[in-house]
């Protein structure tokens, strides 16, 4: 009996250790893959799987075959904060290294099969009510610790050997189910508030690191992640051939608007004009404050053409906008675009920014709320 104890106190230490640990590959995969069905059924019933399975290491076994471990919470952690498919998964995984690499009798087989599709099933379906999440953890728990009970109890005892059938050593099967369902309804508890903190510190990692490439004002990407999604772009370009077209963008006479009606004002129409860039922009354009009242947009696959046109529209847009100062007062804004484009107007993609700028200046220098392309400045020259 001491021995349960201690396997099962190892257990507790294992899996805190790997829901740490499993929380880290998964934040990693959750910001890299986009497909909803990959990120949380595939991967997190394989990690939930994972950290099940590192537990039956540390098992005990008892007198009907039947291992007695936390793999379950595992379980648990996956029709709560996932799906159903999860858990069923995650069950499919522990129970089937159970099967597979345990010596347990006929009976065993049996009991782990219906076990393991119970515990997912019912732990998915509880996920799945409109409930507070720590009441679904009481559920859960309950639960798991019923289709144990049941199953050890109806499962059929085996013969023992002989050298085991006058043994003192043979665990006491209500001590046995007591010590297992109080450990459950402990850990259950512990691991609660685990993950409890691990989602809280997540949303503060994304808080941070969204901040760190995010303008905190418009939510476009700042300076710096337009520089490394520009070295992105021109390196697909450079490998693909692909064209490859970049927009600068400045609010024209943007110091006398904060001026005239200061910064909050200023401020509302810098956000007001990130959206409309947003919507008049292609799918997968992507879009950068660059500083101030700067802005960028990076045309990936288009021609010299297809970036004029949604130069045009953004400038018609922009200038044809209703900027609303107070309740009874509106403004008028314009913005002056410079365009380059690879390869109609340089055939080196390294030189799109330099000429966009160049552009930029020669729009704001010729009367502003105007559209210039870097060709049109090389020939003026």
């Amino acid at each position: 009996m001491l021995r349960m104890i201690s396997d099962l106190f190892i257990n507790f230490t294992i899996l805190a250790s790997l829901i740490v640990f499993g929380n880290q590959i998964y934040r990693e995969v959750d910001s890299r893959v986009t497909s909803k069905f990959l990120k949380e059924v595939i991967i997190a019933g394989t990690l939930a799987g994972i950290i099940g399975s590192v537990l039956i290491v540390y098992s005990s076994q008892t007198i009907k075959g039947f291992l007695i471990d936390f793999s379950n919470i595992a379980i648990i952690i996956s029709g709560i904060y996932f799906s159903l498919p999860t858990a069923i998964l995650a069950s499919i995984i522990i129970y089937g290294v159970k099967i597979l690499t345990l010596p347990v009798h006929e009976f065993g087989y049996l009991g782990h099969f219906i076990t393991g599709l119970s515990v997912a099933v019912g732990c998915g379906v509880i996920g799945k009510l409109k409930i507070e999440r720590w009441k679904k953890w009481v559920l859960e728990c309950f639960w798991v610790c019923f289709v144990f009970v049941a199953n050890l109890i109806i499962t059929p005892l085996p013969p023992l050997p002989a050298k085991l059938a006058h043994s003192t050593n043979e665990p006491n099967l209500i001590l046995m189910i007591v010590i297992y369902c109080s450990g459950t309804i402990l850990v259950c508890s512990i691991v609660f508030y685990l993950m409890d903190y691990i989602i809280l510190t997540n949303h503060r990692y994304m808080e941070i690191k969204e901040a760190a490439l995010k303008d905190s004002l418009t939510g476009l990407n700042n300076i710096r992640e337009f520089d490394r999604l520009l070295n992105n772009a021109l390196e697909h370009s450079k490998e693909k051939n692909e064209n490859l077209s970049m927009l600068f963008l400045d609010v024209d006479y943007f110091k006398r608007i904060n001026d005239t009606y200061g910064h909050p004002v200023g401020d509302k129409i810098l956000k007001e004009i990130s959206s409309l860039l947003q919507e008049n922009s292609r799918p997968g354009d992507v879009i950068s404050r660059n500083g101030g009242e700067e802005f960028s947009i990076i045309l990936l696959n288009c021609s010299l053409q297809q970036a004029v046109n949604v130069a045009e529209r953004i400038r018609t847009c922009v200038a044809q906008y209703d900027f609303i100062i107070d309740s009874d007062e509106t403004i008028h804004v314009t913005v002056s675009i410079g365009i380059s484009s690879f390869p109609e107007t340089t055939n080196q993609v390294d030189q799109l920014v330099r000429l966009s700028d160049r552009a930029l200046y020669e729009a704001k220098n010729n009367g502003r709320n105007k559209v210039v392309v870097a060709n049109d400045v090389r020939k003026a020259n």
